[in-house]
C-alpha cells in the first residue's frame, strides 16, 4: 500500500527523478494520468451539456 501511495504522489516527469521507481509504476502513473484526462474530459461534457439543457429550459 505504501508502494502505491508513493507512486500516485509522483506527478508528470518527476518520477524520472525518483531513484528507486520500477517500469511497472511508471506504466501505472501513465496509466493514472490518462483516466485522470478522460474523467476530466466527460466532466467538462457533462458540466456544458448541464448548462446547455439549462439554458434551453430559460429560453
Amino acid at each position: 500500500m505504501n508502494k502505491i501511495k508513493k507512486v500516485l504522489s509522483f506527478k508528470g516527469d518527476d518520477y524520472q527523478k525518483a531513484s528507486k521507481l520500477t517500469f511497472g509504476n511508471k506504466l501505472f502513473i501513465i496509466n493514472i494520468n490518462k483516466i485522470k484526462k478522460r474523467c476530466e474530459q466527460s466532466y467538462h461534457f457533462c458540466s456544458q451539456d448541464n448548462f446547455m439543457h439549462s439554458v434551453d429550459k430559460s429560453v
